[in-house]
């Protein structure tokens, strides 16, 4: 047995618990060594809607509570806006249970049984503040949270000529809201936020900003042990009849420098999804080159 082969069967054993096999890059390694099967192709969800402006809020902050990043939201001469919608949600097997977060696409998803049973847009981390990749579980939850600051941050309020604080009470000034889900090793959690504009950015210290009514709802759908997946996926496919509907997301740990290749994962899932002879290599380029998590159709013309 030459050493690839060895190597290949110990990789499929530790994945047995999978009901599909798992493509090289799109893969993610947890903390273990293990591997996490990619998001798989789904299916286009939502649609393009015209809405009001409500009087006094910020472009940033509707983006926001509509879970859209600003480059979703077209100003209309008639002083509606115009909202895009479209996501694209992926599927996943059958075995899977827990929460998913997908860091370029900053969105979570609670599977049962591999279907989304809810689904929420979040704040993730900025690239020095990376967020650890791969398989763990929630391993604290608390309702009205103290936040005791980490030393680095700390030391950042104090580089910035802020006010140093140990820590901070429960109350309307509390950075972690009202309910916090904590994972890996307890420092990172999913919780609210004081700053919901910031949801859809890149801006946290490694956790995972939510709005208060989807860190609320999501509190009481999840306990302590529950599985939590943390995937780094730029790239999201779906089919749609004659149409491949395609999404790149921001490479906010620029891993696409450290070896990612964007169209390699766009080959193996449109090899998935079996249509790889039908993908339009010109606009997976265009959409690759954006890195704003648009929808747009990379099929061949017929």
């Amino acid at each position: 047995m030459t050493n690839f082969t060895k190597l290949l069967a110990i990789t499929m054993a530790a994945l047995t618990a999978w009901s599909f096999r798992p493509t090289p890059s799109l893969a993610t390694t947890d903390q273990k060594g293990q591997t996490l099967a990619p998001l798989l192709p789904g299916r286009l969800v939502g649609g393009v809607n015209q809405i009001s402006n409500p009087k006094g809020m910020s472009i940033d902050l509707l983006a926001s509570y509509y879970g859209q990043p600003t480059s979703r939201i077209e100003k209309l001469s008639s002083g509606k806006l115009r909202i895009d919608q479209r996501r694209i949600e992926p599927k996943f097997s059958d075995r899977l249970n827990g929460i998913v977060l997908n860091v370029p696409e900053a969105h979570v998803y609670l599977v049962r049984d591999g279907q989304i049973v809810k689904s929420y847009p979040v704040g993730v981390s900025r690239s020095n503040w990376q967020v650890p990749l791969g398989h763990t579980k929630v391993v604290r939850m608390a309702k009205n949270p103290t936040w005791y600051v980490p030393q680095s941050i700390q030391q950042e309020m104090a580089r910035k000529g802020l006010e140093v604080k140990q820590q901070v009470p429960p109350g309307p000034n509390n950075p972690l809201g009202t309910r916090w889900i904590g994972f890996s090793n307890g420092s990172y959690g999913f919780h609210g936020t004081i700053d919901p504009a910031s949801i859809k950015d890149y801006e946290s210290h490694g956790c995972v900003r939510m709005l208060k009514s989807d860190v609320e709802d999501l509190y009481e759908r999840v306990e302590v042990g529950t599985p939590v997946y943390i995937y780094y996926q730029p790239i999201k496919l779906a089919v749609e009849g004659d149409r491949i509907w395609m999404a790149s997301y921001p490479d906010v740990y620029n891993l696409y420098n450290h070896g990612k290749d964007p169209r390699a994962m766009i080959r193996e899932l449109a090899t998935d999804a079996g249509v790889l002879d039908r993908i339009d290599w010109q606009a997976v380029k265009e959409n690759i080159r954006k890195q704003n998590g648009n929808i747009s159709d990379v099929a061949l013309s017929n």
